[in-house]
């Protein structure tokens, strides 16, 4: 069983340990503290390589296993691995295979995280803290959004970069000041097109099935 498993739990147990201020940055400060009191220590690529480095970003790209821990790290954790803003916030190396967890924040009360360009991870795990409501969930990546429909979210963007790119050759290509389309990528979850669907985290009856799925998966490895 994964030690992380005990923090998640604490987590769930202790929100307000977790929930110290309505700064994300201090939900990120909180979730490192915990992982410390697991025995979990801080390491960097720097010690590991740049090999390393690029070896794990293909891997998390990829996205269609879980990592392998073939480093001598044990119970170590990186944050921040690839830079602010990229995901995941956190690699956590346990005995044989490393995870990948990210934090998503709220400082109101707001019941669904913000996605931006980055759509949830197969592999991922996902900690959701919420300072208005006081609350703490998460869940699998796998268990909220599918491959099928990943793919085509993806490709929606794929075809819109490529008419972006097809428009601006036929028609900006002499605008004397430069001005183009530029196409940019953004994830919602909304009823709008799904009344039925699943945009509150905190109260949803799917809720526990989701943080159990966590739990399991966390027990079932080293």
């Amino acid at each position: 069983m994964s030690r992380i498993h005990e923090l998640f739990l604490d987590m769930k147990d202790n929100t307000s340990n977790y929930l110290v201020s309505d700064k994300g940055a201090d939900f990120e400060n909180q979730f490192i503290i915990g992982l410390e009191s697991q025995g979990y220590e801080q390491a960097d690529f720097y010690v590991l390589g740049d090999s390393y480095k690029s070896m794990f970003k293909q891997s998390i790209e990829q996205d269609n296993k879980v990592i392998d821990n073939e480093t001598y790290l044990n119970y170590h954790y990186i944050s921040q691995p690839f830079g602010s803003q990229r995901y995941p916030d956190f690699l956590i190396f346990d005995k044989d295979c490393v995870l990948c967890v990210e934090l998503k924040f709220s400082k109101g009360k707001t019941a669904k995280p913000v996605w931006n360009s980055g759509l949830p991870r197969f592999y991922g795990l996902y900690l959701f803290g919420s300072y208005g409501r006081n609350d703490i969930t998460f869940f699998r990546g796998c268990d909220i959004l599918d491959d099928q429909d990943r793919e085509l979210l993806k490709g929606f963007f794929d075809e819109e970069l490529k008419r972006s790119e097809s428009f601006n050759s036929m028609y900006m290509s002499d605008q004397e000041f430069g001005f183009s389309t530029y196409a940019r990528k953004a994830y919602q979850q909304t009823q709008k097109h799904n009344s039925e669907a699943i945009t509150n985290f905190f109260d949803n009856p799917l809720r526990l099935r989701l943080e159990r799925s966590v739990l399991d998966y966390l027990i079932s490895i080293r």
